[in-house]
């Protein structure tokens, strides 16, 4: 390719590059590339009050309109639009519903459909005049809303994609840019960059102001021979550079350490030269001379004794970048009554305080303030606490154990380890009682007994001897009726079946044992029969022996 073409496509990338806000986001080269995600429709054109005649007929006072870039057509009805004043808080941006976090939001639901390539007949509905804001696309897919656009207009909008976009005067709109070749809207995820201002609203058409970097012509190059040093070919423009980080109140001198932070979060080198610093509460202007440049991915730090002018603490104020033609590049509104080092630092796509400052470098959150020595926060949102102090426990030493004792881990004291007894040996046939550690025999020598008597045994249980019982030869035959008990070779009575059968248990009597009881009976029947004959002989004598003692002892006789 020749050098002329090489540098003008170099050119045309730089200034149609557009700058997300994250500096790990994926730059667009040119105003047709897409975004990321591509998203099905857009908002294609916001007016912001007053009236204006177009083709003979009163445009809405207020209106936005979609733009179907998708192939398809696209039912609406699932679409709804939500508005947010300035006041909006910035923290809410990324909620799934706005409406749920502030009263200065108003929703919108659509209806009917949109073809493809087409603009979509003018939402009316009322929007602040001249005053900044956001308006946000988003489809309901289930009860989750899916985000198709969002834009906001106005340096001190609440919620835009990267940059907002300028605030459209009264009776005017903003409008998408075209692209060079497809000659579509351009959609790069930058307002900044995506939108223009519209000085002839048009709800009912497609917008016709091309991309200003599609206007870019090739410069006048030196000759392919001559040699070109590429430092020579960088841009002088600042456009696309942030403002990074500010300090407004550091601890000790406010003109040794206050700061403010640039960035320049493209590939390019960007040159400063007749950029132009401002602050709201100054009349004072700091700009920038040729020699100032900021590589690509760098930083750039502003202290206030080579600006010439402070940054305000007590009110805040609203830090500004213009280009040598007067226009905004980047502004910054900080509170007031920041604390000593409390720096006012980007982060994503809103700006938030950090006890952190990192002049020249990544930004790191700390949202609380650091602790003093000896001091921790357990949690960022909890107040400092003292650090407990862990107290060595001092080492004793101890006096050693003697060595028939051990040391108790439990307590650290000496205690006496048991000693193993020295036993004497049991004797031959004798073995060791584990229980008791007494010896016993192993055998019983039953040759040390006593012999038992004839008739006895020896009970192999007791070792004492018993009687044995006689043969039953020798035994005595039993009388009639009775048989001989085989358990104890003694006679008992017979008991017949019926008998039995009545009886739960049946006792032997032994006929020893029978036979003397039947003899103390007829004695005792015996003796009296002669009583009872005697006194029936002896009746008339009994009879006076009675009359006799009654008359000695006066008893008196019974009446007949």
């Amino acid at each position: 390719m020749a050098i002329k073409q090489l540098v003008a496509s170099a050119l045309i990338g730089l200034l149609l590059s557009p700058t997300p806000f994250s500096i790990s986001a994926v730059y667009a080269e040119t105003p047709d590339a897409p975004p990321i995600e591509k998203s099905k429709v857009l908002i294609h054109e916001i007016k912001l009050g007053g009236a204006s005649l177009t083709g003979g007929q009163q445009d809405p006072q207020e209106y936005i309109t979609l733009y179907n870039q998708s192939e398809t057509i696209i039912d609406l009805s699932n679409y709804v639009i939500e508005y947010a004043k300035l006041t909006f808080d910035k923290t809410y941006c990324s909620s799934e519903r706005w409406l749920t976090h502030s009263n200065d939001v108003s929703e919108t639901k659509l209806s009917g459909s949109l073809l493809p390539g087409k603009i979509s007949t003018p939402i009316i509905r009322s929007l602040t005049d001249n005053k900044a804001g956001s308006v946000r696309l988003s489809e309901v897919v289930e009860d989750v809303r899916i985000v198709h656009d969002l834009v906001g207009w106005g340096e001190t909008a609440p919620c835009s994609e990267t940059l907002p976009t300028a605030t459209p005067s009264n009776g005017k709109s903003t409008m998408r840019y075209l692209g060079c070749s497809a000659q579509l809207p351009v959609d790069s995820n930058n307002n900044h960059y995506d939108f223009a201002p519209n000085q002839k609203p048009s709800p009912y058409n497609q917008s016709e102001i091309t991309h200003p970097g599609c206007e870019i012509k090739d410069p006048e190059l030196p000759n392919e021979e001559e040699i070109i040093d590429d430092e020579e070919l960088v841009v002088f423009t600042c456009e696309g550079v942030l403002i990074n980080e500010l300090l407004p109140n550091p601890a000790g001198a406010d003109s040794e350490r206050e700061f403010i932070e640039l960035f320049n979060p493209t590939t390019d080198h960007v040159s400063m030269n007749g950029c132009i610093v401002t602050i709201s509460t100054s009349s004072k202007r700091f700009i920038f001379t040729d020699t100032t440049q900021i590589e690509p991915k760098g930083y750039l730090l502003l202290y206030s004794k080579n600006l010439g002018m402070s940054l305000p603490n007590a009110s805040g104020a609203t830090l500004q970048i213009n280009s040598a033609a007067g226009g905004s590049i980047d502004s910054v509104t900080y509170p007031g009554g920041l604390e000593d080092d409390l720096a006012w630092a980007r982060f994503g796509i809103e700006f938030k305080h950090t006890y952190i400052p990192t002049p020249g470098f990544a930004n790191q959150l700390l949202g609380s303030k650091p602790c003093a020595v000896g001091y921790q926060r357990v949690a960022e949102t909890l107040p400092c606490t003292k650090i407990p102090v862990v107290k060595e426990v001092a080492r004793v030493s101890l006096t050693p154990c003697m060595p028939t004792q051990e040391r108790n881990p439990e307590t650290n004291r000496c205690r006496n380890v048991l000693q193993p007894v020295s036993l004497n040996p049991c004797k031959a046939g004798q073995t060791r009682n584990l229980e008791t550690n007494r010896c016993r025999s192993t055998t019983t020598l039953t040759s040390a007994l006593t012999p038992c008597k004839a008739g006895q045994t020896r009970n192999p249980e007791t070792k004492r001897c018993r009687n044995v019982l006689a043969a039953a030869t020798n035994l005595k035959p039993c009388a009639e009726g009775q048989e001989r008990n085989p358990d104890t070779n003694r006679c008992r009575k017979v008991v017949s079946a019926s008998t039995k059968n009545g009886l739960a248990q049946v006792r032997d009597v032994p006929s020893e044992i029978v036979t003397k009881s039947f003899r103390w009976t007829a004695v005792g029947l015996v003796a009296l029969a002669a009583v009872s004959y005697g006194i029936y002989e002896w009746r008339n004598d009994i009879a006076n022996a009675i009359t006799k003692w009654r008359g000695k002892f006066k008893i008196l006789k019974p009446r007949r």
